[in-house]
């Protein structure tokens, strides 16, 4: 006798085989008990879940000999209830929508729809993945649909709903199939390795429902080609080996890598296991599913991180898993994936601790408690000046650059309102560094006659903002600089670094700095 695939061996035979979908077929047996059959019906769901098995047992159902009405438990045995499981009933057509998606193939069925059942006392039709047929197949079915012989039931199967017109979608009873449980699925594989004598470890069973993803034909696929393949007890190890999966402990030793950011030891783990064979989708998988168990334990017994960064906090899990669900995607369409995947492990392995809201806020509650806004002034009346944009009442304390750079475009206003020329010639410099009351300011050299406007012509009526604006005495010291002051701000870490070693920073950067434990790079 000719071998058979474990998957067609054990297909279900009754509604209560069918595994994971409880609601539809409780509901299907209630509606044959009671006679309220519909004329369509559409089972959508992903793939291996049940939906073309649940379409043979509602036609055989309806056709069992047993019973002289539709019974909600057919016999299985009887020879209606053979044939359609076997796909070979003259009055149950299973008609592939891949392959018959023209309308002229609509137009056969048609054709042949009013023909009274050969034997059986409904005529089925199970069009599987009906979302492949054209826009003139499916208007060709609207009219049949809405108005369909006598004795005949219409079964529609897809794994793509969104591509269904709504026209078909309104005229048939709609059952959404789910994706079977990880735990259904193991039990379902235990008892069938037990009918078939396969010696399989527990672990290796969990292995097969994890990498099934809720396809129940998936897993009863892996577990066949794992007995053909392998001699002895079936382990998750050796199933690991033959399926082409990393082991589990690969992806710990990876998670660590990238904890330590340690990149150089996470690009030469990756291109170790992808030089052995290793897909890189399986690999992106495999290292996601570990982070989501990582995220997973650390939110059911949140831990503290360890000191050599092996524990990754749960926000650090969940930018890192972020990351690897954009690279899948990514990849998809790229023409070097590789490069693609070994950029976001550097990614991940340079990524920074995340900080929580609660350290920020104690950071700056050791720089000080900030001064708290001021209340938004009413706007003058008519006739009635403004008053200034700032002018404190005492003095601010240790003035610093820090302060006088936040405050900058502040004075730059204030100055533009009093005198506009003085103003639009300080506005294209900015303060580089304050000490002993001097101010200095420096200008791009292609502004050197603003420079010259604000040291000469306009000093005094500069001076006298800042001082007034933060209510201290000061001066200003005019320079130039090759670069213009906007490129200079994008990286100052090399003036950061000689202020803070001459001591020219007043404190605010130092400060900043001791409070979070920062360095400048």
């Amino acid at each position: 006798m000719d071998y058979q695939v474990l998957a067609r061996k054990y297909r279900p035979q009754r509604f209560q085989e069918v595994v994971g979908q409880p609601h539809v077929t409780t509901l299907l047996q209630n509606a044959v008990r009671s006679g309220r059959i519909t004329h369509a019906y559409l089972f959508s769901g992903p793939r291996g879940t049940g939906k073309t098995t649940t379409a043979r047992l509602l036609a055989m159902a309806l056709n069992c000999e047993h019973s002289d009405k539709p019974t909600p438990d057919p016999c299985g045995k009887c020879s209606s209830c053979k044939e359609i499981a076997n796909s070979r009933s003259l009055d149950v057509q299973e008609i592939d929508g891949a392959s018959n998606s023209k309308v002229d193939d609509i137009r056969e069925l048609r054709g042949t729809i009013n023909y009274v059942a050969s034997r059986d006392r409904w005529k089925v039709y199970i069009i599987d993945e009906v979302h492949m047929l054209s826009n003139s197949a499916f208007n060709a079915l609207l009219k049949t649909l809405e108005e369909p012989p006598k004795q005949v039931v219409f079964v529609f199967a897809t794994t793509e709903l969104h591509k269904v017109p709504a026209t078909i979608l309104s005229r048939c009873q709609r059952y959404d199939f789910r994706r079977i449980a990880p735990r259904e699925t193991v039990a379902r594989l235990v008892q069938l390795a037990k009918d078939e004598r396969i010696d399989v470890d527990p672990e290796c069973l969990s292995l097969l429902a994890q990498k099934a993803d809720g396809s129940m034909r998936d897993a009863i696929g892996l577990l066949d080609q794992l007995h053909s393949a392998a001699e002895g007890t079936l382990t998750a190890a050796r199933a690991r080996e033959l399926l082409g999966m990393l082991p589990e402990e690969t992806y710990r030793t990876l998670s660590e890598h990238l904890s330590r950011h340690e990149s150089k030891e996470v690009l030469a783990l990756a291109a170790k296991a992808l030089d052995e064979g290793a897909d890189m989708e399986e690999f992106i998988a495999g290292l996601t599913e570990h982070l989501k168990s990582l995220l997973i334990a650390g939110l059911e017994k949140p831990t503290p991180k360890a000191a050599d960064g092996a524990s990754p906090s749960p926000q650090d899990l969940l930018r890192m898993i972020g990351v690897l669900l954009e690279l899948a995607r990514d990849m998809r369409r790229s023409t070097q994936p590789r490069t693609l995947l070994e950029v976001a492990l550097v990614r991940l392995a340079r990524m920074d601790d995340s900080v929580s809201l609660a350290q920020v806020l104690d950071g700056l509650r050791r720089l000080g408690s900030p001064s708290r806004p001021r209340a938004a002034e009413p706007p003058p009346k008519k006739g009635q000046e403004a008053p200034p944009i700032s002018s404190p009442s005492k003095p601010l304390g240790s003035l610093d650059l820090a302060a006088i750079e936040t405050r900058w475009g502040q004075v730059v206003d204030s100055l533009q309102k009093e005198a506009m020329a003085a103003g639009s010639f300080l506005a294209s410099g900015r303060p580089v560094g304050y000490r002993d009351g001097v101010l200095q300011i420096a200008f791009p050299q292609t502004n050197a006659f603003s420079k010259e406007q604000v040291e000469s012509k306009h000093r005094a009526a500069v001076e006298k903002t800042l001082s007034h604006f933060f209510n201290t005495t000061l001066r200003i010291g005019c320079t130039l600089t090759p670069n213009p002051p906007g490129k200079e701000k994008e990286d100052p870490a090399g003036d950061r670094k000689a202020a803070l070693a001459t001591g020219e920073d007043s404190g605010g950067v130092r400060r900043v700095l001791d409070a979070f434990g920062g360095e400048i790079v």
